[in-house]
């Protein structure tokens, strides 16, 4: 996988007991094997897909144009 050069997104999520600022960086995806905790999905699976709230709202904004 590659990295970008800068961010290209911030993200802010807000838990309960702390707020959270990320910079999104893009990059390439890595190849990897799928296995019993590793797999790939379609991103309209997302609502299907045990994950955080946060991964999901950050998933989302690399999405977005």
């Amino acid at each position: 996988a590659r990295l970008g050069r800068g961010p290209t997104k911030q993200i802010e999520h807000e838990l309960t007991h702390r707020r959270l600022r990320v910079e999104v960086f893009r990059a390439t995806a890595a190849r990897g094997e799928e296995t019993e905790t590793r797999r790939r999905f379609a991103s309209g699976a997302l609502e299907r897909v045990g994950i955080s709230t946060f991964t999901k709202k950050l998933l989302a904004s690399t999405l977005a144009p």
